[in-house]
């Protein structure tokens, strides 16, 4: 029966899974030229017996973010599961997660889901992430997240407590901050089969993704999660910050605001900063960036008005993705 994206997004997944307990591995001989995460900020915690999360490290929902789910779309079919290899955690990823997600970004902007391809760089990349979340762009294809699946690996006491001490735990850290780097990507997922980890490295520039005092932001969710955050809404607001991200990159990098030029603008989440009175600012004098969703454009607003430029015109940050 048809519902709404957002009706599915806040729903759990609900066909029946047989687990066989199988553990894979994390231990690629190329990780150890990359340090394990060590500044890990924790946003999922426990209430009531389930995992529930807050997402404020995550720029707000906006109003496209309304267009895209108040689509209407399909639930998963029916389907009986066996969860055994690092396959059959990415089959049902797909099916009871990726898919419905992905329904949201059909259109607006239209999203490309791809497996084991290459980073999208000039310089050749040996390596290849299991999966790529992506935007194409006139020039390029930009990875707005990207993820490995697993078995059976993840311990969530120590992503939890934001301690990651055991030896498979900072090898898998470590695999996970390299892709980060390789792919040019601070928003990182990893799905063993029971768990879904969702990391963000809070990385101002591109190059400081590889350095180890560089903060990462987390979220822990098991696969059977009911009454906490339900795994295809968490992963769409990753999504969407990895999208946020492009936009940014796909803007100038110096912005104007009041005669004053920002510093610099935060590699990601996009958003640009400013220096004023020693202090650094997203929101400017009040200022804030709203999304127009008939083309995925962003624009400055101040008081609930927009801020226009010197023609008269709505002052952009960001230019338009698509058009419907």
């Amino acid at each position: 029966m048809a519902a709404t994206i957002e009706q599915l997004l806040h729903a759990h997944p609900t066909n029946p899974v047989e687990e066989t307990g199988y553990e894979s591995s994390s231990n690629k001989a190329w990780t150890r030229n990359y340090k394990p995460i060590v500044k890990v900020t924790v946003h999922t915690f426990e209430r009531n017996g389930a995992m529930a999360a807050n997402f404020d490290a995550f720029v707000p929902e906006q109003a496209d973010d309304q267009h895209r789910k108040s689509l209407g779309a399909y639930p998963p079919n029916p389907h009986c599961w066996r969860m055994d290899t690092e396959a059959d955690a990415r089959h049902w990823f797909y099916h009871e997660v990726s898919d419905t997600v992905m329904a949201a970004f059909a259109s607006a902007p239209p999203l490309v889901q791809v497996a084991e391809a290459k980073a999208f760089s000039d310089q050749h990349v040996a390596h290849v992430v299991d999966e790529s979340f992506t935007f194409k762009t006139p020039r390029s294809r930009i990875p707005l997240v990207i993820g490995e699946f697993k078995r059976n690996i993840l311990l969530r006491g120590e992503w939890q407590r934001g301690k990651i001490v055991s030896a498979g735990q900072l090898t898998l850290s470590r695999e996970l901050r390299g892709y980060a780097v390789k792919y040019e990507c601070p928003q990182v997922f990893c799905f063993d089969g029971y768990s879904l980890l969702m990391l963000q490295f809070k990385a101002k520039t591109l190059e400081a993704i590889a350095h180890e005092d560089c903060r990462v932001d987390c979220w822990f969710f098991p696969r059977e999660n009911a009454g906490g955050v339900p795994l295809r809404y968490a992963f769409y607001r990753l999504l969407v910050q990895g999208l946020r991200r492009c936009q940014g990159q796909l803007s100038p990098s110096i912005v104007t605001l009041n005669g004053q030029q920002s510093e610099f603008r935060n590699f990601y989440t996009g958003e640009p900063v400013w220096e004023i009175d020693d202090s650094l600012h997203r929101h400017p004098w009040g200022m804030y960036r709203a999304v127009d969703p008939r083309n995925g454009s962003m624009y400055w607003m101040f008081n609930g008005q927009e801020v226009l430029d010197e023609s008269g015109q709505r002052l952009l940050d960001g230019p338009p993705l698509y058009n419907y």
